[in-house]
């Protein structure tokens, strides 16, 4: 680990001052983890940025609080299909032609809240699960600005690097 001395930030740094700060071998190997100019463009190119969210379309996504009160895919896995629906149909006109005293007004009451109670399930797990989305665009909306952000601190260090290493290599 390379202990810094402190040093004045508002004037041009000297030799001498970058020869206290760290050894050519050391900053040599601290150039070495750096990321290639290649490596940075793999990250995301400008027109894969563009695609990414506003901030004013993040605001508009669900909370971290708001995404845990959503249904899991297993849960949704629990709900009925519209072929299970369509056998409880059959299965409740089945019953109003063997049940006596029922009328058949009746019957389709049942059926009608029982649909609608269903319907109401679904629509309220593809509403969780839209959320769920939005929470997903949101996120990659941030992944993306830090990305951008980290990328220009990158290229900003490489310049500085490489404006000191013209300093420090080309005078003997």
């Amino acid at each position: 680990m390379v202990l810094m001395k402190k040093i004045n930030l508002d004037s041009p740094a000297t030799k001498r001052d970058l020869e206290k700060l760290v050894s050519r071998k050391e900053f040599r190997r601290a150039i070495a983890r750096l990321a290639t100019k290649e490596e940075l463009k793999k990250l995301a190119t400008k027109k894969e940025l563009k695609k990414l969210a506003t901030k004013e379309e993040l605001k508009k996504l669900a909370t971290k609080e708001e995404l845990k009160k959503l249904a899991t895919k297993e849960e949704l896995k629990k709900l009925a299909t519209k072929e299970e629906l369509k056998r409880l149909e059959e299965r409740l006109r089945l019953e109003i032609r063997f049940s006596s005293g029922i009328t058949e007004e009746k019957i389709k009451e049942e059926f009608n809240k029982k649909l609608t109670e269903t319907e109401s399930r679904i629509l309220e797990a593809i509403d969780d699960f839209a959320k769920e989305i939005e929470a997903s665009r949101e996120e990659r909306t941030i992944v993306a600005y830090q990305t951008e952000r980290d990328r220009k601190m990158l290229e900003d260090h490489d310049r500085r690097i490489k404006s000191l290493e013209q300093k420090v290599f080309a005078s003997p």
